[in-house]
């Protein structure tokens, strides 16, 4: 888009080739329940959001939702409490149709990017916008173990950052010959010890009984 327009004028615009690009949505029963722009003209906090949702009698609302702030276009499906990213299902579910691999682009892309994401999603997703039971009991079984492994990982890490930071303290507390300090430190996580640091926990535990007596 040309340079001399305001970051304002762009979502204004942005915003509305959304609103084109996914017209379909109203013929597959879906109806625009939340649009804005925001008022400001700052690239940092200023974007825009639209969302729609179709309610089936009886059934959990499927909704989808479009937002762009600090140059972040994020697509989102959700099936009545269940949300779950656009990009995460064109990975598990249609073999990376989108060719997107991340969800960050200048406005000036936008004119581009929009238009090909509803017609990849009018195209490959009928059954996630239709309310497939099947696909969206799928849906949740594949992002619940997504989710725990995600958690999975990042208690992994915590733990090893946990473990690096009682050896570094463990390792000074032996250079000043701070024996049971060194017990303490390292008899909690002795059996992810190196033959060494175990060397070192043994050593430590007999002349830290020594200078206790």
């Amino acid at each position: 888009m040309s340079t001399d327009r305001s970051w304002h004028n762009d979502m204004v615009a942005t915003s509305g080739i959304a609103g084109q690009a996914f017209a379909f949505l109203s013929s597959l029963g879906f109806r625009l329940t939340d649009s804005r722009v925001s008022p400001g003209n700052n690239a940092r906090y200023d974007g825009w959001h639209r969302q729609w949702q179709r309610q089936r009698w009886l059934r959990k609302a499927i909704g989808l939702r479009l937002e762009y702030y600090e140059w972040e276009l994020v697509v989102t499906f959700s099936h009545g409490n269940l949300k779950v990213d656009y990009l995460f299902l064109d990975r598990i579910m249609n073999n990376h149709s989108s060719g997107y691999e991340g969800t960050m682009f200048s406005p000036d892309r936008l004119p581009g990017v929009l238009p090909r994401i509803a017609a990849d999603i009018q195209a490959n997703y009928q059954s996630v916008l239709a309310g497939d039971a099947g696909t969206w009991s799928q849906i949740s079984s594949v992002a619940s173990d997504y989710r725990l492994k995600a958690q999975e990982r990042r208690a992994e890490e915590e733990r090893k950052t946990t473990h690096k930071h009682i050896r570094l303290k463990a390792a000074e507390a032996f250079s000043r010959k701070d024996y049971r300090t060194v017990s303490k430190l390292l008899q909690p996580i002795a059996d992810v010890l190196s033959d060494i640091e175990r060397k070192k926990l043994e050593y430590a535990k007999k002349h830290g009984e020594n200078r206790d007596r």
